[in-house]
């Protein structure tokens, strides 16, 4: 790739220009996004970085969520080079899933060689969503996760017509998933939960409770997600590949939620759809969803704990000059496979398939022997992802609100 071409994705910067003009324009976009920063943690500044910009019919959107000391410095790094990169790919709109990958290898690279704050003992989640015409690839790596909305029977009417279904478009990457398990340990990882207490005995063990993680080589730091970038002392059993979906968009996808663990840790995929599908505006329906789940934090844990809580919500409507006289507003509420060897795929997702996947019921992060539910101080853990264009007329992407 020439390093010519790479530029920072800011406001109003223009996409790259197509290279074909054929194929069908896919539905208008409309995102908004909210996000809410911890109580009762170490850290104290909001460690989620998120990206949403949107264009009549294009769109990349994403939430990074960072752990560690300085996981506020990757999860910002992390945001701001994924796009930088994804748009200096030549391959974006011949190969998107190509560009998406390698964009994720060489934002990789760059926190390795420090760009990007202290990402030996810190990292981030990293869930993202590129949408050109009717093509939406969803990259990600760790526990972070995208989920669709999509109409069963076709309706469109807001009284109870076209209930809209949670499809999830990304699995969790965690370390008690079977392929995920069966990768670490082929690596001769070691995945098992925090080591609290040593009960004497012949011979004596730690007795061990809370989430699974997959521990580094020293047997001192574990991590609650199986996936990351960053995290240089988890390799080679957290890496930063990430798992790719791509999806062939049709009028019965009516909206994208995108949300870090802090929502999903507090509300199921269905919930999710159901609120971003009783709002006309995008904005309104994250902050819906930000602000109960900050209410379900603060009763499960009597106020004592919140984790930082981003939520982006996408809003897909047909085009009108394709035919389809759908306003924007007529939503109704309802309710990577390549590269990782075959035996530790995860499971396709049909259409339609499972509502929802891996509700977390325990904190994710980083550990050590003796404390089990608490990071240790140095790796503070997370719990513990239109028009044609042509040389003067370019389509230019806009931050959501």
């Amino acid at each position: 790739m020439d390093p010519s071409r790479l530029t920072t994705l800011r406001d109003n910067d223009p996409l790259p220009p197509r290279t074909s003009s054929s194929g069908p324009r896919g539905p208008k976009v409309r995102c908004g996004q909210d996000s809410l920063t911890c109580v009762g943690k170490p850290t104290k500044e909001n460690q989620d970085a998120v990206l949403a910009h949107a264009s009549r019919s294009q769109m990349l959107v994403g939430v990074f969520d960072g752990h560690g000391d300085e996981g506020h410095k990757v999860s910002d790094f992390a945001k701001k080079e994924l796009a930088r990169h994804l748009f200096g790919d030549k391959r974006l709109h011949s190969d998107p899933g190509a560009a998406m990958r390698e964009a994720y290898k060489l934002t990789q690279q760059g926190l390795s060689s420090g760009s990007g704050g202290d990402a030996v003992y810190s990292g981030c989640t990293a869930v993202a969503a590129y949408k050109d015409r009717d093509r939406l690839i969803i990259a990600n790596v760790g526990d972070s996760r995208a989920v669709l909305g999509r109409t069963e029977t076709g309706g469109h009417g807001r009284q109870g017509v076209g209930r809209l279904r949670a499809l999830p478009l990304t699995v969790d990457q965690v370390p008690d998933r079977p392929d995920e398990r069966a990768r670490i340990q082929a690596l001769n990882g070691k995945v098992h939960p925090s080591p609290i207490a040593w009960v004497p005995g012949n011979p004596g063990y730690f007795e061990c409770a809370g989430p699974e993680r997959v521990w580094d080589h020293s047997g001192m730091c574990g991590l609650g997600m199986s996936r990351s970038l960053g995290d240089r002392h988890m390799a080679p059993f957290v890496t930063a590949e990430p798992e790719i979906t791509e999806r062939r968009l049709d009028p019965h996808d009516k909206l994208l939620v995108i949300g870090s663990d802090g929502v999903w840790d507090m509300m199921q995929n269905d919930e999710a759809v159901d609120i971003a599908g009783r709002h006309s505006e995008p904005k309104a329906a994250a902050r819906e969803i930000t602000q109960l789940c900050k209410q379900r934090w603060h009763t499960n844990t009597q106020g004592m704990m919140q984790d930082d809580i981003s939520c982006v919500v996408v809003h897909l409507s047909p085009d009108s000059a394709q035919g389809d006289s759908e306003s924007q507003d007529r939503m109704v509420a309802s309710k990577g496979r390549e590269g990782i060897p075959p035996a530790h795929r995860p499971p396709r997702l049909p259409p339609m398939a499972q509502e929802d996947v891996g509700m977390r019921s325990g904190a994710r992060g980083n550990s050590q022997p003796g404390r089990a539910r608490r990071a240790p101080q140095r790796h503070q853990g997370r719990h513990g992802h239109h028009h044609n264009e042509s040389a003067n007329q370019v389509t230019r992407l806009q931050s959501c609100p």
